[in-house]
């Protein structure tokens, strides 16, 4: 199995070392927009599509460019779509990816020459005309299928501009095809004539900085992203350093030759089978139909297995209430990443159901993912503010509950007045409790009244 991820992981580790998750996160980068098109998955009645949006927040000079620069050749070098022209020649038309420099509107969305047409309006040119030109101009977001941030820094600055293109991106991530997955130009010249949904995959790496806590924590821009945060590691790096000096040529010129040569070899034979599959795998030809795309299937032990996995993730590293309130925001998110993972390995497979091996071999890098996000919420992002404010309620629980059991629907109406919030607000807060086992609840009595009654040596203190 998975011939082809294996073929992935030789060719990567020639040019890029110790970066295993990088490695296998942008594989499943590469083949969720290569077989977007081709394939999706059916989730409460609607097509969800494969695309995987990487984010990479690390140290300089550990492989993110290189990742980068090495998931742009080989995506340009597959076919996207077969069809005849007008002259009868078949054309192979590849994927088409872009490191953009302009983040403006115009730039990312798209524009409109309204000059140009006016023009052709006074000229009498009408579209199909040989002479004719397209007043829209289009944006990075339209005509690329890969969009590559290798400096996202200015992404994740606070300001009216990040915050302008965080929403963009916001829309090019959300399920293809949606009215929130719409893109438009809404200025006075171009609203009648950008409106689109794109379609392309967005990868966003950088260095870490401490202005990309805002944007982690606020805009649900990260939750929609697989996300990858990585610590400075000395060991790391010196292997790195020691891999970039043996690579640099020197009198052994045969030695050098052969590696290349090698290299190259595993080169076209990745990109080789790959081609292979999306061509017999092809449903992009003249045009496109996106109800065409076949749909891959999950049997219900394949779900029950993921739902395993899932409670697994959950509790990967301990969190506190509020802390845990910020990881269960990403965690639906990395639950769908989880079955894009899954159907994805189906595909290199040469099938479209997945099988219990796919869950087992897409878990690790999603644990991976979870823990990545679970150490940074635990140990950068939480208010002080917010755990003093749990800190308390929780002691109003305790002091309550130690004076003695209450039924839950008494707990429930006292724990809201003392809290000056409503009584569903009250429940919620207090499950959240009873969760963490600050207390309980069981049955007794007759009727089987839920008494709340306090965890034994419970002290917050």
């Amino acid at each position: 199995r998975y011939v082809l991820k294996d073929l992935w992981r030789t060719f990567y580790d020639c040019v890029i070392i110790e970066q295993s998750l990088y490695r296998e996160l942008y594989f499943y980068t590469l083949v969720g927009q290569i077989f977007f098109w081709d394939f999706k998955i059916v989730a409460k009645h609607k097509d969800e599509d494969l695309r995987i949006h990487p984010v990479l927040i690390g140290p300089t000079g550990t492989g993110k460019t290189e990742s980068n620069n090495l998931i742009a050749d080989v995506i340009s070098s597959v076919p996207k779509r077969k069809y005849v022209n007008s002259e009868g020649v078949e054309i192979l038309e590849t994927f088409n990816n872009i490191f953009p420099k302009k983040l403006t509107d115009a730039a990312l969305i798209g524009s409109y020459d309204a000059a140009v047409s006016q023009a052709q309006k006074f000229k009498k040119i009408k579209e199909g005309d040989e002479r004719f030109t397209n007043p829209v101009i289009f944006g990075t977001f339209q005509e690329n299928d890969l969009v590559i941030f290798d400096e996202a820094e200015i992404i994740f600055k606070p300001g009216r501009f990040s915050e302008q293109v965080q929403t963009h991106l916001r829309t090019v991530m959300n399920r293809y095809g949606t009215p929130g997955n719409t893109l438009s130009n809404d200025s006075l010249r171009a609203k009648d004539f950008v409106r689109y949904n794109p379609s392309c995959s967005i990868i966003m790496t950088s260095y870490y900085m401490s202005e990309f806590e805002i944007a982690f924590m606020e805009g649900g821009l990260m939750q929609r992203t697989a996300l990858v945060i990585e610590e400075e590691d000395p060991e790391k790096r010196s292997k790195i350093q020691d891999e970039q000096i043996a690579s640099v040529e020197d009198d052994n010129e045969e030695k050098f030759r052969k590696r290349l040569e090698e290299y190259k070899e595993i080169r076209f034979d990745f990109i080789d089978k790959l081609t292979v599959l999306k061509l017999e795998t092809l449903t992009y030809r003249e045009e496109w139909k996106p109800e065409f795309r076949k749909k891959i299937s999950f049997s219900i032990d394949v779900k029950e297995k993921i739902k395993l996995y899932k409670e697994e993730i959950r509790s990967v590293i301990p969190l506190s209430i509020v802390q845990k309130e910020k990881f269960d925001s990403m965690l639906g998110r990395m639950v769908l990443v989880f079955f894009k993972f899954c159907a994805l390995n189906a595909i290199i497979d040469g099938r479209t159901r997945v099988c219990v091996e796919d869950v087992d071999e897409s878990f690790l890098l999603i644990r991976e993912l979870a823990i990545s996000s679970a150490e940074f919420i635990k140990t950068h992002t939480i208010s002080l503010k917010q755990e003093e404010a749990y800190s308390k309620m929780e002691r109003d629980v305790i002091m309550t509950l130690s004076k003695k059991e209450l039924p839950k629907v008494e707990l429930n109406k006292l724990m809201a007045k003392i809290w000056g919030v409503s009584e569903p607000t009250a429940i919620n807060r207090l499950k959240k409790f009873r969760d963490a086992v600050i207390f309980d609840d069981r049955l007794s009595g007759v009727g089987n009244q839920k008494i709340c009654k306090l965890r034994s040596g419970v002290s917050i203190w």
